[in-house]
């Protein structure tokens, strides 16, 4: 229970600039003595703390970004509250920002933070040097100086430390004045600090083509690049002008003119709330460097405006430092950028207000009256009690500043209403930690107020702010507030924003292919203008793609940045055995989307409509798809007569299963294919954002290995990764160190969990599991192996080669003896190249029904276009693919399924069915039809025949015994010397089982004989000595090790039946001849 109940005491302070003193190093905190005593014991001179960013406006951090940081802390009695090193704030500013006095830090009593393993990179060779032959003395100063390390960052050694006498210097002469290593792995932390006995450190090569730029140390101090240090600094007259001269204000007695000299900048919403700013509403955040452009200060009140506008409105301005805002962007709420942003322009004015950080003397509202935006969560009484408590808490908070026509919205969590209806939310209110899931909006209608008479000034400079023309204050002790009516109209995104909990936008857009998406889009905004149903453009569309390919992700994230409310209608939900009662909740559920325009209608899982009520008559569909049909169809007149903005949008797995009455309803339709390999690097980037990697991890190589796998498989993959790290470090660490230092995901651990999904994929899809066959368990076929890696490897490693219109050949065709290792190399090419494995025989495809033996042909093909790259094995290829023609089959059967097949071969040749590679195997190319031999098709044809050299003979014995133990008097040559040469591969395969058993026999005799001679001399004991006792208690090594001797291989040769007689080699050698002179005529 201490897990759930002990949590380490964390504080929350403002922050101060001092240099630490020199005993506790640059990388040290102060801490003023009421903190300190919260903190430490009192025989401590130091303590380990955790500081993380108080502020959570900070910038969404990256995989190689500290969320916290682990650092020394001592007292000083000078220090009010926490005192960082100065460096600090340009070092870590996602933690500290840009200073301004403002900002908080939370911080924690860190627990033991021991790294296990550290790799140092040598970034010059004199360190490297250095490392090598002084790597005690090295070891000895990092235990010694308790330096925290941090993944990353440089270890800074002064050479002055290090001098002996001289003899370090002369032995190491040097430019440098220090030796300098980057930290590339700290396990399993990635920052904490090393201990004797507990931290191994490893030392990796001077890389030279590595390019030594400045960064930071974990001793405290920067580094700086000598060539930029040096560089000079222009100052610009114009910044002496505006750092002598003040910041003037504009004259507020006249309407706000937004063409003054006022500055320019581009407005963009904000992606994450912040909750430290009570009222985000009216926060705008820009960088601290444009607090000159404007003449403000944090926290001080402006004027914005929109470009097209001349309506203006107060704000209040935040610093908002962060790399991926430039300077000349500032940022908004949701809500804030749709007041100001009435249109698509994005361009707003900002200039000073006249009352700096007080507060504004604008008017106190009397009364306001809202109205709400149909929305499925507005409408109905539902959750009428949830968002009126809501909108309620909003305005008793604080106070509101509002204008006419503003945009406010609340957030709700609709899992409370379940909890509603079993407790009285008056006497037990609900506090939930699941957060809120949907958004509720409301429009200010009007503002009624006074005039504040006391306002303005002998200038008149705040006329205009007590006429209320820059908004009103809302007070929730002397404003009456009433919500009357509901508006339809679009919303901005707010997911992200409010830190919604929306199951349907998993992965977020980066999940989804970039030209869907487009398209989609492209389709969306078309169907949204007037008129757009007359000129044909219908708004139903359809998306189909593999369950976990993101249709739905994409559907609801392409609606949300339209502004567009959403209703989901799940056909597994909706049937039931009770027609009429599914009937009923269809025909609800459009209604209330139809009520809530601008609205999307996403219909999920439409081909299960197929698994309904049985069809009225054959072919014309089910009940219930003649029930959505007929609610589509009012949706249409519906939007025809009224232009109200209602689209369809419906997903599905297998359209083939969609009834054809609703099929041809939607016009339009997207494939969600699998993602490319760029397509999933973006994937593995956009969900390894919010987790820590460990410097082996490349990104670009697990996209080239997570080939056929959907979005949901690479976000189910990474996730069981970070799984897999907490477990590996739980049984090293403690459980609240664990909560409090992020672990860092190792290579092996995303490559084990890897394996579990590509094992998972392939089970879903229906490959069969092949043992890893690796081509040196293939002896001799060198010539074969090198013709089948330029088939298939080539494109693979190589797709630039074929970018100019270069045909890639997609079929093989292994012909030749039984036994020579055709199904054996098809294995081996699949485990080699990474690719998935399907096996056809013949039986499989066959099917009494008309129709379904060549559909079965299709769905393998489909499968493989699906989970490619892969490789469809047909083995016994003359079984299924027979000359046509010559069957006695009344039906046509074969000669059906032989169409059919070369259909798809054509079809693999062209652009949509790349990366699908065809080997087919048959004993008998004689009795395949001709047409398959053709171009395009299986125009790579490999004969594999027997070894006809004792060298050949010799390698593949070599392959089939590499995991054997041999006898030392062993020579394989001698028995590669007494072989025949119409042996196949499969005959030596066993002959070396053989051999093995032989020698396993032999191995069992000397034990009985040992055994037997062990009772014999034993006379007091009761029991005889068992195999099984004598195995496990009293063996010697020796006795475990079979040996493999040359007799053992003598003896299974005399034994050995040949698989293929002498003559029968011939007639397969005359085949060979006859192909090969065929081919040569067609050339």
């Amino acid at each position: 229970m201490s897990f759930f109940f002990r949590h380490p005491l964390s504080l929350e302070s403002a922050f101060t600039l001092k240099d630490p003193p020199d005993k506790g190093g640059s990388d040290t905190v102060l801490l003023s003595s009421q903190l300190w005593a919260s903190l430490s014991a009192p025989q401590d001179s130091r303590v380990l703390v955790l500081i993380s960013s108080g502020d959570s406006i900070a910038p969404l951090l990256t995989s190689q970004e500290l969320e916290y940081l682990t650092c020394w802390a001592s007292e000083d009695s000078d220090v009010e509250n926490i005192a960082i090193p100065p460096h600090w704030s340009d070092l870590y500013p996602h933690i500290f920002g840009s200073f301004n006095g403002r900002w908080n830090l939370h911080l924690s009593a860190a627990e033991d933070v021991s790294l296990f393993e550290v790799v140092l990179t040598a970034q010059t060779p004199d360190a490297y040097s250095f490392a090598l032959s002084h790597g005690s003395a090295l070891e000895e100063w990092l235990f010694n100086s308790s330096l925290v390390i941090r993944t990353g960052e440089e270890l800074i050694l002064p050479r002055t430390l290090f001098l002996s006498n001289g003899d370090a210097s002369e032995a190491f002469p040097s430019t440098f004045c220090s030796y300098r290593y980057r930290v590339d792995v700290a396990y399993p932390y990635s920052q904490g600090t090393m201990r004797r006995n507990v931290t191994q450190v490893l030392v990796a090569c001077y890389d030279e083509g590595g390019d030594i730029r400045g960064g930071t140390s974990t001793n405290g101090t920067y580094s700086p690049d000598p060539e930029t240090a040096s560089e000079p600094v222009e100052i610009s007259e114009s910044f002496l002008i505006t750092a002598a001269l003040p910041a003037s204000v504009a004259n507020h007695n006249a309407p706000y003119d937004a063409t003054a000299t006022n500055p320019c900048f581009r407005l963009q919403p904000l992606s994450r709330e912040n909750r430290h700013i009570l009222n985000n509403d009216v926060a705008l955040y820009m960088r601290t460097s444009d607090f000159r452009r404007v003449g403000v200060l944090d926290g001080d009140w402006a004027i914005v405006s929109n470009l097209e506008s001349s309506q203006a409105r107060l704000v209040r301005v935040f610093a908002h430092d962060c790399e991926s805002v430039p300077s000349g962007v500032v940022k908004a709420s949701p809500s804030l950028f749709s007041n100001i942003c009435v249109d698509a322009s994005s361009q707003v004015w900002i200039c000073p207000s006249p009352f700096g950080d007080r507060q504004p003397t604008i008017p106190v509202a009397l009364t306001l009256t809202l109205s709400r935006i149909a929305s499925p969560f507005s409408t109905g009484r539902k959750f009428e009690a949830l968002f009126l408590k809501e909108i309620q808490s909003y305005f008793s908070s604080c106070k509101r500043l509002v204008k006419a026509g503003d945009l406010i919205n609340v957030c709700i969590d609709t899992d409370d209403v379940e909890v509603a209806d079993e407790l009285d939310m008056d006497k037990l209110p609900i506090h939930r930690q699941s957060g809120s899931n949907a958004v509720v909006s409301f429009i200010v209608d009007k503002v009624e107020y006074d005039p504040p008479t006391n306002a303005v000034d002998d200038n008149g400079v705040h006329r205009q702010f007590a006429l209320g023309n820059y908004g009103c204050f809302v007070d929730s002790h002397h404003t009456r507030i009433m919500q009357l009516g509901i508006q339809n109209r679009g919303l901005p995104d707010m997911s992200r924003f409010n830190y919604l909990h929306d199951t349907g936008v998993r992965s977020g857009a980066s999940a989804i292919s970039t030209s869907a998406m487009d398209a989609m889009t492209r389709l969306s905004e078309a169907t949204r203008f007037k008129g757009a149903v007359e000129f044909g453009i219908q708004p139903f569309l359809l998306i189909s793609g593999a369950r976990g390919s993101g249709k739905f992700t994409m559907a609801s994230s392409i609606v949300r940045r339209l502004g567009i409310h959403i209703t989901e209608i799940n056909c597994f939900a909706i049937i039931s055995d009770n027609e009429a009662r599914a009937e009923g909740s269809l025909r609800a559920r459009v209604e209330m989307a139809s009520a809530c325009a601008p609205c999307t209608i996403v219909i999920r899982h439409l081909d299960a409509l197929s698994q309904a009520t049985p069809a009225l008559e054959a072919g014309k569909g089910t009940a219930m798809s003649h029930a959505l049909n007929d609610c589509l169809a009012d949706v249409e007149a519906r939007v025809l007569s009224t232009g109200l903005q209602i689209f369809v949008i419906a997903t599905a797995t297998e359209t083939s299963k969609i009834p054809s009455i609703l099929l041809s309803r939607f016009t339009n339709e997207i494939v969600l294919k699998a993602p490319s390999e760029a397509e999933r690097s973006d994937i593995i980037s956009h969900c390894i954002e919010h987790f820590k990697l460990a410097s082996d991890v490349s990104v670009s190589s697990f996209a080239i290995q997570t080939a056929a796998l959907v979005a949901t498989d690479i976000v189910d993959f990474l996730t069981q990764a970070e799984v897999i790290a907490v477990r590996e470090s739980l049984d090293k660490i403690a459980r609240r160190t664990l909560s409090s230092c992020p672990i860092a995901v190792r290579a092996n651990q995303l490559e084990f969990s890897l394996l579990k999904a590509r094992t998972t994929f392939a089970r879903n899809i229906g490959a069969p599991k092949i043992p890893a066959v690796m081509w040196e368990d293939i002896g001799g076929l060198s010539r074969v192996k090198n013709e089948i890696l330029d088939t298939i490897q080539l494109p693979l490693e190589h797709p630039e080669l074929f970018m100019d219109g270069l045909k890639k050949r997609s079929g093989i065709l292994l012909y030749g003896p039984p036994g020579t290792g055709k199904t054996l190399l098809a294995k081996a090419v699949a485990t080699s190249c990474s690719l998935n494995f399907f096996s056809v025989k013949g039986p499989e495809l066959l099917n009494m029904y008309i129709g379904e033996s060549e559909a079965n042909v299709r769905r393998i093909f489909q499968r493989a276009r699906d989970a490619k790259p892969c490789v469809i094995f047909f083995d016994e290829l003359d079984s299924v693919a027979p000359k046509r023609g010559n069957q006695g089959d009344s039906g046509g059967v074969m000669d059906r399924i032989v169409s059919q097949l070369l259909a798809e071969l054509d079809g693999i040749s062209t652009a949509g069915g790349g990366d699908v590679f065809v080997i087919g195997a048959t004993n008998r190319p004689d009795l395949l039809d001709p047409a398959l031999l053709r171009p395009g098709r299986f125009d790579r044809m490999l004969y594999l025949g027997v070894s006809e050299t004792h060298e050949a003979q010799l390698d593949i014995l070599h392959a089939l015994t590499r995991k054997f133990k041999l006898d030392s008097d062993l020579n394989l040559a001698d028995i590669a010397t007494e072989c025949p040469f119409h042996y196949t591969g499969a005959d030596f395969y066993a002959l070396c089982s053989d051999a093995m058993l032989n020698a396993l026999n032999r191995k069992v005799v000397e034990l009985d004989s040992k055994i037997a001679q062990l009772n014999t001399q034993s006379q007091i004991r009761k029991h005889q000595l068992t195999p099984q006792y004598y195995l496990t208690e009293i063996a010697e090594p020796d006795d475990l090790h079979i040996l493999v001797t040359q007799m053992d291989f003598m003896h299974a040769l005399n034994e050995l039946v040949p698989s293929v007689s002498a003559v029968e080699m011939q007639h397969y050698a005359s085949i060979q001849a006859r192909f090969m002179q065929k081919i040569v005529e067609d050339i």
